[in-house]
């Protein structure tokens, strides 16, 4: 299998993310195991939105930031349809203040959840 692939042998097909990516996202190269997706402004090349997809502690995990704005509720569903099954259940975590971890100021983290495979 090609890309990322979880621990228990989905890959990011599975995970949706070979579909045409939504909202004029361009696939860029990555870095080690992640894949990359940025929109640039077709008049000034200026960086518009960037997505950022791994696979962390076995659960597929999408990074979405916007250089200037937090990213708006359209743009995050509509890398959640684009990026992981309809019918799983995906959160967006506000961490202990402890173990905040983010370190670009307009990045949502969108995680698939456990409670989404195993059943609540």
């Amino acid at each position: 299998m090609s890309g990322l692939v979880t621990p228990d042998g989905r890959s990011t097909k599975e995970l949706r993310l070979d579909a045409p990516a939504p909202l004029g996202l361009i696939r860029e190269k990555g870095i080690g195991a992640q894949r990359r997706w940025i929109k640039r402004s077709n008049k000034t090349g200026i960086l518009l939105l960037s997505i950022i997809a791994t696979v962390d502690d076995g659960s597929m995990h999408i990074s979405i930031a916007c250089p200037d704005r937090y990213p708006t509720w359209q743009e995050i569903t509509a890398v959640r349809e684009w990026g992981f099954d309809p019918d799983m259940e995906v959160v967006m975590v506000l961490a202990r203040r402890g173990e905040y971890v983010n370190l670009h100021p307009n990045c949502f983290h969108l995680w698939e959840s456990a409670c989404g495979r195993e059943g609540r």
